[in-house]
């Protein structure tokens, strides 16, 4: 009988199926044992077992046709279900061990697609969007500091919260060297100029919450001449941010193309501070 359901099975209607399956697992459980949640699973084992037991004592005779018009059929099934539930199993350990997110970025990155790419027609526009967007977050961490610094401090934490989280739940499932291949081309240039609009908008802070032996209104307009230039700086720095973005980031380039965009990005950066730094306290340099 338990050859025949399974050599039927797909064409009985899932509510048969479910009522044959559970009568038949309460015949065989006293006997054999059931060892897994899956009913069907467990009587396809049984079946497999006791075919495994008849091969071994009747081989002959099967050879010569007793296995019949019925086992065959119920046979086939069995091994195409074998097949079908040891793929699920390894799927299901995969998703256990990382998550479905983790598996889906996985299978993007198997397939060479990154995070958040972008056709090619489209990237010169997208590149434009970024750095508008970026330009705009750093003029209000700037502009932030004329409430004292409050609204600075606000957007520095508010965006450093989300990346943070960003961050973390990628972490979680196993998923964060796919999103640091895209961060990571225009991440050390961008992180930098947000850093540097905060300093920026800290001493339009410092002039009006403690101005020394000046007035507030002379203290902001010092303070406020140096905090232009950063902005400059801020500005150049996100613009080829903001095209690294736009053009690399969001492309189908090799991983390795993204990391070595970003060790030069941050080499430049060490130069261009240093340069600064330098000619601060006075000392000639070749730049």
């Amino acid at each position: 009988m338990l050859d025949r359901f399974l050599g039927r099975l797909n064409e009985l209607t899932p509510d048969v199926q479910a009522r044959i399956t559970a009568d038949l697992v309460r015949r065989f459980e006293p006997r054999i044992p059931r060892r897994m949640p899956d009913l069907q699973g467990y009587l396809v084992s049984v079946f497999a077992d006791e075919q495994r037991k008849r091969r071994s004592r009747f081989a002959p005779r099967a050879q010569a046709g007793a296995a019949g018009r019925i086992t065959v059929p119920a046979e086939r099934f069995v091994q195409k279900k074998r097949e079908g539930w040891e793929a699920f199993r390894t799927t299901a350990l995969r998703v256990e061990r990382s998550g479905v997110s983790a598996l889906a970025a996985a299978e993007n990155q198997a397939e060479g697609r990154g995070y958040a790419e972008t056709n090619k027609e489209e990237r010169p526009q997208v590149a434009a969007l970024i750095i508008t967007n970026n330009i705009t977050v750093s003029f209000g961490t700037f502009v932030g500091g004329l409430t004292a610094g409050v609204l600075t401090t606000w957007l520095l934490f508010a965006n450093g919260m989300m990346f943070g989280l960003a961050l973390g739940l990628f972490r979680n499932y196993q998923a964060l060297n796919y999103l640091l291949t895209f961060v990571l081309g225009h991440g050390v240039l961008e992180l930098t100029a947000i850093f540097i609009s905060a300093g920026a908008g800290f001493r339009l802070a410092k002039a009006m919450i403690a101005p020394g032996d000046r007035t507030r209104r002379d203290a902001l307009v010092v303070e406020g001449r140096i905090a232009a230039r950063m902005i400059g700086a801020v500005v150049t720095l996100l613009a080829i941010a903001g095209t690294i973005e736009g053009l690399l980031s969001t492309s189908s380039a090799p991983a390795a193309w993204k990391y070595g965009v970003s060790a030069a990005s941050a080499v430049f950066l060490v130069l261009y501070l240093a340069n600064g730094y330098l000619e601060a306290r006075g000392a000639p340099t070749r730049s």
